[in-house]
């Protein structure tokens, strides 16, 4: 894949017999690159909204980290003090992962319009650290940021399945991270470039908070735009299985690999 030469003047290819044998070796095959890269994702609506809310999303997501520290010390907060601000944001992130995993594993709300309202109250604590005078209030949005922003780690891979099926969760998957990492590069980038021109912390958590209405945006124009019942995550769930006949294994190997699919996607939330 990555040499450019001919491969007639090499010794491996010189030495190998059979000519169709040494290509198959030693050629990448095209379709396991076109099923990394999924085209019917690319030309999904709905996953290209999705990918650009969450690019918006994670432009903002660890500006907050860098910079309310600093602020906190602006603000006359001592060094010490000012510190205790990441743990409790990491503290309340944890008890919100459990509270927001509940809700959705028990569906007590929408996955797609709990991310929204979690993401409008993120976006309101962001656009509160600026303002803040004293430490308790910096607790106080603290503890609102870190609870609030733990919806979007729950709720990844359940909206990929809930949009785009379980058998497309690992291509989804995949290419949501590729562009969730661009998308921290930039943001940083911009951050670093707001605060260099204006030396102000207020426009720091402006163009954070700016970042978070506009995944807000797009994240109800997602809701609008998906229906349950035009999707193929319905029609799968609903459609109801053959019987099985009497001494056909075939029942059993399918439902000990949905049982093996289900173990490997539970692994998988468990991870993040």
């Amino acid at each position: 894949m990555y040499y450019t030469g001919s491969i007639f003047n090499l010794k491996e290819y010189q030495e190998e017999a059979d000519d169709e044998e040494y290509r198959k070796r030693n050629t990448v095959e095209v379709s396991l690159l076109q099923d990394m890269w999924d085209r019917e994702l690319l030309s999904n609506p709905i996953f290209i909204v999705f990918i650009l809310t969450n690019v918006f999303l994670l432009a903002g997501y660890y500006i907050p980290y860098v910079f309310l520290v600093d602020t906190a010390k602006s603000r006359d907060v001592d060094a010490s003090r000012a510190s205790l601000l990441m743990s409790i944001i990491g503290l309340s992130n944890m008890f919100g992962r459990i509270f927001f995993g509940f809700l959705d594993n028990w569906k007590l709300m929408d996955s797609l319009f709990l991310n929204n309202i979690s993401l409008i109250t993120t976006a309101l604590s962001i656009l509160w650290f600026p303002y803040c005078s004293h430490f308790i209030e910096y607790v106080l949005a603290c503890i609102v940021f870190g609870f609030s922003q733990a919806c979007v780690v729950c709720l990844t891979t359940t909206l990929l399945v809930q949009l785009f099926t379980l058998d497309k969760l690992t291509n989804s998957f995949g290419m949501l991270q590729m562009f969730r990492g661009l998308a921290i590069m930039l943001g940083f980038a911009c951050a670093g470039f707001v605060f260099k021109k204006t030396n102000s912390y207020y426009c720091i958590f402006w163009l954070t908070a700016g970042f978070y209405l506009i995944s807000i945006a797009l994240g109800f124009l997602m809701q609008c735009l998906w229906r349950p019942d035009s999707t193929t995550y319905q029609k799968v769930a609903c459609r109801p299985e053959p019987p099985a006949k009497v001494g056909d294994k075939s029942h059993e190997n399918t439902d000990s690999n949905e049982e093996s699919v289900d173990h490997l996607l539970m692994e998988m939330v468990t991870s993040l």
